[in-house]
């Protein structure tokens, strides 16, 4: 099975493929992790990390000691699709690692009097010839390590989010009583639509054009079957009440 997985994946019927695809991998073939998923986790762990932190890269202050070495793009709109379709369809643990790079410096002052080799007392040819050198380090004697002060600074940081235990979000199944509920006010909501149109026609009683008594008839016929329909659902929410 040969399947195309570095596109964006804008559906969920894509992103399930290719979760499946993975998962074949790890409980067929029996490895222990699979490209597809990891390839997920990568995806998801890098709109995460723009999304989370780019407001707060925006407001860092910025100097010529430090700098981010993370994204400072925001989710376009496409991406922001994107991710709230990973969302619904899985959930996972999150872990941040920050990232950071540091130099050290160390300094120094040293006295030259003389050459290092042998020490020489420096003759004004010398020191004009130190002056013009590519490279003076190689005529002067260098300081001992004990002499240095060591300065350590912080050059630049990022912070990156691993991902732990994706797995596809578990949807709580509404009870029976929440969908009876739920259908009741629904009833309710369309009986009071069959009401407004009866008392909209009964403002006509006295138009011939309008058969008033026909439609009367047949306009109480359904709305009565809407509130008998929302007692029903009344009855059995109660009596699932008792049973528990």
């Amino acid at each position: 099975m040969t399947t195309e997985f570095s596109k964006i994946l804008t559906t969920k019927e894509e992103i399930l493929e290719k979760w499946n695809y993975g998962m074949e991998d790890i409980t067929v073939h029996g490895l222990k992790t699979s490209e597809a998923i990891t390839q997920i986790e990568n995806r998801i762990a890098s709109l995460l990390e723009r999304d989370y932190f780019f407001e707060s890269v925006q407001k860092m202050r910025m100097n010529s000691y430090c700098d981010w070495d993370g994204s400072r793009k925001a989710l376009t709109d496409e991406e922001k699709g994107e991710l709230k379709l990973y969302n619904e369809i899985f959930e996972w643990n999150e872990q941040f690692i920050i990232y950071s790079s540091w130099q050290q410096t160390g300094y120094t002052d040293h006295v030259h009097t003389g050459l290092e080799d042998g020490f020489e007392p420096l003759s004004l040819d010398v020191v004009k010839g130190i002056i013009e050198s590519s490279d003076p380090r190689h005529s002067l004697s260098e300081p001992e390590e004990e002499d240095y002060s060591w300065e350590d600074r912080l050059s630049s940081f990022k912070v990156e989010i691993g991902l732990k235990n994706l797995r596809l979000r578990v949807t709580k199944k509404p009870s029976v009583r929440e969908q009876l509920s739920e259908m009741s006010e629904k009833i309710s909501k369309e009986g009071e639509k069959y009401q407004e149109i009866i008392n909209e026609l009964r403002s006509h009683k006295d138009d011939p054009s309008y058969h008033f008594e026909d439609i009367e008839h047949y306009f109480n016929l359904f709305i009565a079957i809407p509130i008998g329909l929302t007692d029903l659902c009344k009855q059995l929410e109660a009596q699932l009440e008792e049973a528990n």
